[in-house]
């Protein structure tokens, strides 16, 4: 006969299962570069579901550098205002995110700054020198940066998108968002787009341990939240299909129900839930 197993046991298993996918997720850091106003929180907030970029939240790591987290949240924002500052200070703020990189990369991986989002205003239509400066010095540091053209109104290619496209610039994507629906007047508002690319190309560029705590983390696109839990379906039914094959009446059933809570467990880990929400609702 089929082994019997009490709804605790099954609760148990799946909060083994459970805890060992969570093992498999580690702190992803990401580095967001700016002028004051382009709209860095807006977009950190809107991207994830823990709002890590609210006042009061973070805290200095150096004298232009803020960390911002939370607890329980994989994710770790360093936000770097200030670009706008005289010539001596922005040189202080480039000198405080090299330190910051090469000081976190000789720690364990987990630590390391994982990918830079550099985010400048569509709606200005202007790269100054000293940001193309900017851009050219990261390449050095061999850290994958976007560049994320916030306040993005229209969805169409810009001139300004092929002025930049054309300049060829050292970064992984260039990726025009609106982070939050604006109103143009009273008949016409621009909804937000743009956010489900920077997720997908941010996902595609991060280790794969980071690149699960930051699916798990973000909000904005839940087909790669899907498509993610989609492989743990496939290889469960893969798995499943081999072990019915056994000849022995039933002596795979505790083998598939392990099965079951581990893919379980994986979906639960990728949405973010705990186990008490998945099992209970």
């Amino acid at each position: 006969m089929s082994e019997h197993i009490s709804f605790d046991e099954l609760l148990g298993k799946m909060s083994e299962a459970y805890e060992d996918a969570q093992s498999k997720i580690e702190q992803c850091n990401v580095l967001v570069i700016g002028k004051t106003g382009v709209g860095k929180s807006t977009l950190v907030n809107t991207i994830f579901r823990s709002r890590l970029a609210e006042t009061g939240v973070g805290y200095p790591v150096t004298q232009t550098i803020r960390r911002y987290t939370k607890t329980g949240c994989p994710i770790t924002v360093y936000d770097t205002p200030g670009l706008e500052l005289k010539t001596q200070q922005i040189e202080r703020v480039r000198a405080d995110i090299s330190k910051l990189i090469d000081d976190q990369r000789k720690l364990e991986a987990k630590e390391h700054i994982h990918v830079v989002w550099y985010c400048l205003n569509h709606e200005t239509a202007r790269l100054d020198p000293i940001e193309e400066e900017w851009l050219k010095s990261l390449q050095q540091k061999d850290v994958p940066v976007i560049l994320v053209l916030t306040q993005t109104l229209t969805k169409k290619r810009s001139e300004f998108i092929a002025f930049l496209e054309g300049k060829n610039l050292p970064v992984s994507q260039i990726i025009p968002v609106l982070a939050q629906s604006k109103s143009i007047d009273d008949d016409y508002t621009v909804t937000a787009h743009g956010l489900e690319r920077l997720v997908e190309v941010t996902a595609n560029l991060l280790p794969e341990a980071q690149r699960k705590a930051f699916l798990r983390e973000q909000i904005r696109n839940i087909e790669l939240k899907a498509g993610e839990a989609f492989k743990y379906v496939t290889g469960y039914v893969t798995g499943s299909a081999l072990v019915g094959a056994s000849p022995i009446p039933f002596s795979d059933a505790p083998i598939l129900v392990t099965m079951q809570t581990v893919m379980i467990a994986n979906i639960t880990s990728i949405f973010g839930l705990t186990v008490e929400r998945a099992f209970l609702g």
